[in-house]
């Protein structure tokens, strides 16, 4: 589980939606904030590709998922945890940062390794970032 939250950090810095695509099963359901959900590995790919963030006119300092808890029983697990994002526009003389909660259902592979099979999660109110001006 560690390999996919490092491979999803990695990626989500980079605005490397194709590595993304590839953290999620076939069958995935992806249950955004303020958006219908979006059923299959195919939508996911469409979705990832449409709505990703665009790093030649975005930095993105920092982006994690800290997960609080996880109850393995068989081949799924089940994690909960809070994620951060902090960018900033290129340019922009400070960036913003935004929290949020996040909870998945992952499911082991044959070569032991796992993919996201649900994800549901939120965004709060962006927030000034920690390392930008204060006033």
């Amino acid at each position: 589980m560690q390999a996919l939250s490092q491979k999803d950090k990695t990626a989500s810095v980079a605005g490397d939606w194709q590595t993304l695509a590839t953290l999620w099963t076939d069958d995935a359901v992806a249950l955004p904030p303020g958006e219908h959900p979006i059923v299959g590995i195919q939508a996911i790919r469409a979705w990832l590709e449409r709505d990703r963030m665009d790093v030649s006119k975005v930095d993105v300092s920092d982006y994690g998922i800290d997960v609080h808890s996880t109850r393995v029983c068989g081949d799924t697990a089940i994690q909960w945890g809070t994620t951060s994002i902090a960018a900033r526009p290129k340019g922009a003389a400070s960036a913003l940062r935004a929290e949020g909660n996040i909870e998945r259902v992952l499911s082991r592979q044959n070569d032991g390794s796992w993919k996201v099979q649900r994800a549901i999660w939120n965004i709060g109110k962006p927030l000034p970032d920690k390392a930008g001006p204060s006033r």
